[in-house]
């Protein structure tokens, strides 16, 4: 909570460990170990739910956030358990495809790994291919399980 002491902070994420791959990463503004000032969250309009069903809600808020204010970083660890999140494969892989496909719309080059999602979107993965670049035309998340 300590960066949030500063004005210019409008919200603070903190370091996981994942206990699944015992590694420690520094995400976004992901929902873990997240706080954010209630003041910011109302400016940029809240979470999108007409574009996000259900991933990138976070990346969105992230880029919204960044644009009137400072994210703190204290690099305070939390714990994860989320077997299989970060290698995400079956439906999670095309659910995260099509919420790239929305925020590459929205955000460009701006975003940091944008470049990995449509390296991956490519004819020979087909599937992945196909969800990416319905969000990327739709310009919404609709991929449901």
């Amino acid at each position: 909570m300590e960066p949030l002491k500063d004005p210019m902070t409008v919200a603070t994420c903190s370091d996981v460990f994942d206990l699944e791959l015992k590694k420690v990463y520094t995400p976004g503004l992901n929902g873990k170990g997240c706080a954010y000032k209630k003041k910011a969250l109302i400016e940029v309009g809240l979470y999108d739910e007409k574009t996000f069903l259900n991933s990138g809600e976070d990346v969105d808020m992230h880029e919204k956030l960044k644009k009137i204010g400072n994210i703190g970083y204290p690099h305070c660890i939390i714990d994860h358990d989320h077997p299989g999140y970060l290698k995400a494969s079956g439906y999670k892989k095309l659910q995260n495809a099509n919420s790239w496909g929305c925020l590459i719309r929205r955000y460009g080059t701006s975003l940091k790994g944008w470049w990995k999602p449509v390296v991956l979107a490519n004819i020979f993965n087909f599937k992945y291919c196909y969800w990416f670049y319905r969000g990327l035309i739709l310009g919404r998340q609709d991929f449901k399980r």
